[in-house]
């Protein structure tokens, strides 16, 4: 199983490193923007969400199938 300790400066930095980990270990990055990462493998799909203004949490969501960023 792969892992990997890291640092980061704020959330938006740590979900750059954990697509840039997870790509690395076959994921898929389906979707990015300032405040959004989807990632897929095989079946499995996560998509993770939060607020550029205050990003202080993350929403982490499971779903089915990646099909667009409006889904």
């Amino acid at each position: 199983m792969a892992y990997e300790t890291n640092s980061y400066s704020s959330i938006s930095d740590m979900m750059t490193k954990l697509s840039t980990f997870a790509q690395a270990n076959g994921w898929t990055q389906d979707h990015v923007e300032a405040n959004q990462l989807f990632l897929t493998k095989s079946t499995v799909s996560v998509s993770f969400c939060w607020a550029t203004s205050s990003p202080q949490f993350v929403g982490i969501f499971q779903q089915l199938a990646f099909l667009n960023s409006s889904t």
